[in-house]
């Protein structure tokens, strides 16, 4: 008889080792970040142009991309002129002295199936037991 509850005490502690172990490993993943530059300058430079460059995969956007894009580079450009930065034309000729290039990605998560909104018969669901 001792060996037999021995033997379910090990079966009980391994089963709730590993639903730790399981549980710890399907958590929500968020990841927040968040950027800071510092620097030592007083003043910028007299010669302080910028000019937006895009990576050959940007080159070729459709409409809805190109779009957010622009709304991307627009929000950038009045950051930067509340900086001092000019904008330098491409139509110039002029090489720039700083080069931006910008993207960003959205990523849409659905829930995961063991939340238990995303049971079809939610109000009647009675949890995991």
């Amino acid at each position: 008889m001792a060996g037999i509850s021995i033997a379910r005490a090990a079966i009980i502690f391994i089963a709730i080792i590993s639903s730790g172990l399981l549980t710890a490993c399907s958590g929500l993943r968020i990841v927040d970040s968040q950027v800071a530059a510092f620097s030592k300058l007083d003043a910028l430079p007299a010669a302080s142009s910028w000019r937006f460059e895009r990576l050959p995969s940007q080159q070729n956007l459709s409409d809805s991309q190109a779009t957010r894009q622009f709304k991307l580079e627009t929000m950038a450009a009045q950051e930067l002129a509340k900086l001092g930065f000019k904008p330098q034309p491409e139509t110039t000729g002029a090489a720039a002295k700083y080069s931006v290039q910008l993207s960003a990605r959205f990523q849409r998560l659905d829930r995961g199936p063991f939340d238990p909104t995303f049971d079809a018969w939610y109000p009647y669901h009675q949890g995991w037991l």
